[in-house]
């Protein structure tokens, strides 16, 4: 047809090692055609690596329960990786804003966190707790935050991380119910 066609293709070495290649072929004419061959076994190990990599990383988070944003401030959008969503308890792929996730925080802590993202567009970096209302019933969230800064000195975007510690704070409930049940019977703690 005369249009240029791109391909990969693979190869076995002598020792049995693969090799990734690409190669791109267009005619000169009806007799001769160029034939461009390069080696991408570095890039292709490279890429796998971090496929590994991040699968790795993905099941570290989902240990801990942590899930991770990113939010630019100009344009205003937010990135939330796929680890992220059960936490919050939305399913996956559901578009996210912040002011979505606003919707969903306990109306007690919501002046904490609308000041806490106050001052990341201030310029600050802020960790706050606080609740958020599921399906599966009210959760505690562990939010901290890092800023980018843009040539201009302002705040360019928000990287923060968003933990669910809800066991951590029904234990703290526990043990302070159980201290004020000591105090009340006069018992040591």
């Amino acid at each position: 047809t005369g249009a240029v066609q791109d391909t990969n293709f693979s190869l076995l070495d002598d020792a049995g090692n693969r090799h990734y290649h690409e190669a791109r072929v267009a005619m000169i004419d009806r007799a001769e055609a160029l034939c461009l061959v390069r080696d991408i076994t570095a890039r292709k190990q490279a890429e796998a690596e971090l496929v590994r990599s991040q699968a790795k990383l993905q099941q570290a988070q989902a240990v801990a329960r942590l899930g991770s944003f990113y939010a630019h401030l100009e344009p205003q959008t937010v990135d939330w990786p796929a680890q992220t969503y059960p936490i919050i308890d939305v399913p996956e792929g559901t578009p996210l804003s912040s002011d979505f996730v606003f919707s969903r925080v306990h109306p007690e802590d919501l002046p904490d966190v609308r000041q806490a993202w106050a001052r990341a567009q201030a310029g600050q970096p802020y960790s706050v707790e606080y609740r958020i209302q599921t399906g599966r019933g009210v959760a505690w969230l562990l939010e901290k935050t890092e800023l980018e800064f843009g040539s201009n000195g302002r705040v360019r975007s928000v990287v923060g991380t968003v933990q669910d510690i809800t066991e951590r704070k029904e234990a703290e409930n526990r043990i302070a119910r159980l201290a004020y049940f000591d105090s009340l019977t006069g018992l040591p703690n």
